[in-house]
């Protein structure tokens, strides 16, 4: 969605209308997807803003599922802000959710932010015990683009921790996972 000409504003739109129908549940799926889309574009303040509303939203109405998603997103986007440990903090809460509800695929997603968040900030043994994770999870629910990402950073993590061989066979790897 995120690549779509006019996503944000038929979001917007979107969001404007569950709040007319005064719609809650509606409303915190739409801040989740508002959140992420704007992460995703790199639009880290108003992702933080969507979310924490959307957040907020999510456990006032009872719903820990978007509440999660919108937690998931406020982490990545405290973590592209600066602040690292919260927003690892966000991701690990949105993770444990996401795996007692069985939103597989929404795990995988979170656990790839964590990782490289990991990687990023140079912790690569950790990073790479995460993404081994993802590789895994998207295999299972079939969601070749993250696990094409899970496994080009390992591949990176692995050659900055001086495995030339693992790090090239996953970077080679992650080449051959994306769909042609």
């Amino acid at each position: 969605v995120g690549r779509l000409p006019g996503a944000l504003a038929a979001l917007e739109e979107a969001l404007a209308l569950a709040r007319r129908l005064a719609d809650p549940q509606e409303e915190v799926g739409t801040l989740a997807k508002l959140a992420d889309l704007l992460a995703r574009q790199g639009d880290f303040p108003a992702a933080a803003h969507y979310a924490r509303d959307g957040l907020a939203l999510a456990e006032g109405v009872g719903n820990p599922t978007y509440g999660a998603w919108n937690r998931r997103d406020l982490g990545q986007a405290l973590a592209a802000m600066g602040d690292v440990e919260a927003g690892l903090a966000h991701l690990v809460r949105a993770a444990e959710t996401f795996t007692a509800h069985a939103w597989r695929a929404m795990l995988a997603g979170t656990l790839l932010r964590q990782g490289l968040i990991h990687q990023m900030a140079g912790d690569y043994e950790q990073a790479i015990a995460i993404l081994e994770k993802v590789v895994v999870l998207s295999r299972e629910t079939r969601e070749a683009y993250e696990e094409a990402y899970a496994l080009a950073v390992l591949g990176e993590a692995r050659l900055m921790l001086g495995d030339a061989e693992a790090g090239r066979r996953d970077l080679k790897t992650a080449a051959t996972a994306l769909p042609q």
